[in-house]
């Protein structure tokens, strides 16, 4: 006798365990690269967003380097002009020294004791003086006035004599003045 068993038997499958792990890897694959891709979207836009900024910061440090330039050409600028202004100020000085010089020794002169013949300024600051006095107290008076003024240097007598002018006797004198600011 025969049997026949018309129940289908369910066969064991062999290959189930490698479909499944062929969905999960699928699906870690995908996801792999959608979270790579979206990592690398990022980057992308934080590098967009980056050399944004680095062409921003070089056109103000252009722009920068420029006014920089133009303030040291100014810097330069305002350094020769006031060179220039040094200079000039002490060209006034040196031009007013000569009616300094001039005031000092005519201010020393004692009143109606003592006057001058013979003036003579250079343009060092040595004056040459030459004159009568009435005695040699007067003169003797002058020349220590003249020591003391404060842009006198040096007060040289080179010559004095006794002069007669009709029954007067009077003393002629010659002497070289140093001027300049005392040491």
């Amino acid at each position: 006798m025969f049997r026949v068993n018309l129940l289908q038997i369910k066969k064991k499958k062999k290959f189930a365990f490698i479909k499944l792990d062929f969905w999960v890897f699928i699906v870690v694959f995908v996801c792999s690269v959608g979270i790579s891709l979206g990592v690398w979207m990022l980057m992308e836009k934080n590098i967009t967003v980056l050399e944004n900024i680095k062409n921003k910061k070089l056109s103000q440090y252009n722009s920068l380097q420029k006014k920089i330039y133009k303030v040291k050409n100014l810097e330069k600028t305002i350094k020769e002009l006031q060179n220039r202004i040094a200079v000039i100020k002490k060209i006034r000085q040196k031009q007013n020294l000569p009616i300094i010089y001039i005031d000092e020794i005519v201010s020393a002169i004692p009143e109606n004791k003592l006057w001058f013949t013979f003036f003579d300024l250079s343009s060092g600051g040595k004056v040459n003086l030459r004159g009568i006095a009435l005695d040699n107290q007067a003169l003797a008076f002058y020349i220590d006035r003249l020591k003391k003024a404060a842009h006198v240097k040096q007060v040289e007598i080179l010559l004095t004599n006794r002069k007669r002018v009709g029954k007067y006797e009077f003393v002629e004198f010659n002497c070289v003045v140093n001027m300049g600011k005392k040491s």
